[in-house]
């Protein structure tokens, strides 16, 4: 299969899946569009055994290659278990995916679940509305990271990216569902909070409160939960961003922090920026849709990138996400480009 091809060329290009190159790369499963066509696969990488990596790589030439990877498995952990049910596994963008025997029951389920959020959403409701289910965004012509990922690389050669088109900030995981969390279900932007703010502490060194002063980083998260005003549903953008700012400025002065927010269209150099500038951010995710899970939004702690992706200034952003399990430690990776129309950002600064 020559996707198989382009993932075992592009572990060879990036020297941060350096730990995946001796494993065997296997085609898992197939996952579609809202019309029912194939829009990419699924595969996994093996070694010793076990799943160490997974690779979501576009089906179709007219998209940038490789769409959502990193170590581990999480996504496609349950993969199989609907596909036997039935189902097909339908992938609307980076983290976010249904399962539906067919189109019709994808539009249904989409809608029932819409209707759910628009009534116990009220603060919500304008973005909840006009959110439509739709696939992933496509080029008018073949994207350029196809011509270079299914040629024939050398492992021994000196394909791998030069470092400095890369950067991945060193920050801890901590998940939204630890014990002592008090709202596990909408703590993803909280808890992404907490992420930043221990990094700022423990990492940089900077005035910022971690889970020292609140003894754990669930209660650092519960704390942050209250200073975003967070609700069942969620933390909107503003919020979040409002209530960081009011954070970290808990021990310095007033003037020393400011906060910036940003629509993902247009704006990934303003993400490099940030993440040069040692400041890592919150993605949130709009209107999120996935199997399994019980929120609107999903927040993901922005920590990395790599400004030639599948080929030449295509950006692909480094994260952690807060949810996923309590396993999931791992760095995370998605194009920037086909998801940007899908979330905004905020970092401090």
């Amino acid at each position: 299969m020559t996707r198989s091809i382009a993932v075992e060329n592009f572990i060879v290009k990036n020297e941060y899946l350096s730990k995946l190159r001796e494993g065997n790369v296997q085609f898992r499963y197939k996952l579609y569009d809202v019309d029912d066509t194939v829009i990419a696969y699924y595969f996994t990488v093996k070694k010793n055994g076990e799943n160490v990596g997974y690779f979501v790589t576009s089906a179709r030439e007219n998209i940038d290659p490789m769409l959502q990877y990193g170590y581990g498995d999480n996504i496609g952990a349950n993969f199989g278990n609907e596909i036997n049910k039935g189902n097909k596994i339908y992938y609307l963008g980076g983290l976010q995916y249904m399962y539906a025997k067919n189109s019709t029951g994808l539009k249904d389920k989409y809608k029932k679940a819409k209707q759910k959020s628009l009534k116990h959403s009220s603060e919500a409701y304008k973005e909840i509305k006009e959110n439509k289910l739709q696939g992933l965004e496509k080029r008018k012509d073949r994207s350029p990271g196809w011509e270079a990922l299914l040629k024939n690389i050398d492992s021994t050669s000196n394909a791998t990216i030069a470092s400095t088109s890369w950067k991945v900030l060193s920050v801890d995981r901590i998940g939204q569902r630890r014990s002592g969390t008090d709202h596990p279900d909408s703590s993803c932007g909280p808890a992404t909070g907490a992420m930043i703010a221990d990094y700022y502490h423990d990492v940089l060194g900077y005035s910022v409160r971690d889970n020292a002063t609140y003894g754990s980083w669930a209660e650092l998260t519960n704390h942050l939960y209250r200073e975003m005003d967070t609700r069942a549903w969620g933390t909107s953008m503003n919020n979040w961003r409002e209530g960081m700012l009011y954070h970290v400025r808990h021990d310095s002065s007033y003037s020393a922090w400011s906060a910036r927010q940003w629509g993902g269209v247009g704006h990934g150099n303003l993400f490099v920026q940030a993440i040069d500038s040692y400041d890592p951010a919150a993605l949130r995710f709009d209107y999120f849709v996935q199997d399994s899970t019980e929120h609107q939004y999903h927040f993901v702690a922005g920590i990395g990138y790599n400004k030639n992706g599948s080929f030449t200034g295509d950006l692909h952003v480094a994260y952690k996400n807060p949810d996923g399990g309590k396993n999931n430690d791992e760095t995370h990776w998605i194009d920037w480009t086909v998801n940007d129309q899908d979330f905004t950002f905020a970092y401090m600064q």
